[in-house]
């Protein structure tokens, strides 16, 4: 996790979590660029939490990018097949798309270690609105 540290608050992991061996902490790489850091539980194949710095940027959602796996904890995590054919959900971001002004940080967030299952309703609408507030404030700093 050393090498994780910039993506945290003062480089220190979130406390709270009750941690135990079975979590998985994964420096989130893309285009050989560590990203940010998630912790997750490969047996419940979920994310705990990602861990990023907000840049300011144009608040845009890129939703064209591919989902991908993470190579770290390939075959123990959710897969675009747990997300088919279930239309009360779909996948919500943790580290957000929209709190990244690179395009490469953008799509770094398209894996699905970086992602729970949201209500459809509650992610496009209060969740939605929470994520919008977050970002204006976040870049008026």
């Amino acid at each position: 996790m050393e090498r994780c540290k910039d993506s945290l608050y003062m480089g220190t992991q979130p406390q709270g979590y009750l941690l135990c061996n079975s979590l998985k902490k994964i420096c989130q790489r893309y285009e050989d660029k560590l990203r940010f850091v998630t912790l997750c539980d490969p047996h419940k194949h979920i994310p705990i939490y990602s861990a990023y710095t907000f840049k300011k940027s144009d608040g845009e959602k890129r939703v064209d990018f591919l989902w991908m796996f993470e190579p770290q904890v390939c075959g123990k995590t959710a897969v675009l097949e747990d997300y088919a054919d279930v239309a009360q959900y779909e996948r919500g971001h943790l580290k957000l798309d929209e709190h990244q002004a690179n395009p490469l940080d953008k799509a770094s967030t398209y894996t699905l270690t970086n992602v729970v299952p949201q209500i459809c309703e509650f992610n496009i609408g209060p969740w939605a609105e929470h994520e919008d507030l977050i970002t204006k404030r976040l870049n008026n700093y």
